[in-house]
């Protein structure tokens, strides 16, 4: 299975921390793959927590060409037409218009990519899978 993530550049809380570890544990032997955005925050706490708890999964990072709004939502785009499963990491319960988190959310959601939401209390939705 390939997991894309999606999340806040300011970082998971330790709900969300927690949440992860507990999912990881239950799903670690389906996963090949996490694609992520190599951004500051959600990107590179999974990033580490994979290469220093589960070695053998492999890291795709979608970096984007140019550090320019359209190109982190066509990066947002890469990393959901490259994966499974979406897992999100938003910084707040409401969904938001200007996201690139709830951007990234509504784009597999239209592409019918299932969708497991970390809200920042710990609590998962996850859309049919």
């Amino acid at each position: 299975m390939i997991v894309g993530i999606t999340g806040t550049r300011e970082g998971w809380t330790e709900q969300q921390k927690k949440t992860f570890y507990d999912i990881m544990s239950d799903k670690y032997t389906n996963i090949s793959e996490i694609h992520h955005g190599g951004c500051d925050g959600i990107d590179m706490q999974v990033a580490w927590t994979i290469c220093n708890h589960f070695p053998s999964i492999k890291l795709e990072c979608h970096k984007p060409k140019q550090k320019i709004s359209k190109f982190f939502l066509q990066r947002n785009k890469d990393i959901v037409n490259s994966c499974d499963i979406l897992w999100a990491f938003p910084r707040n319960n409401n969904e938001e218009v200007r996201s690139g988190t709830w951007s990234t959310i509504r784009y597999a959601r239209k592409k019918e990519i299932p969708t497991v939401i970390i809200y920042p209390n710990g609590k998962v939705v996850r859309d049919e899978e």
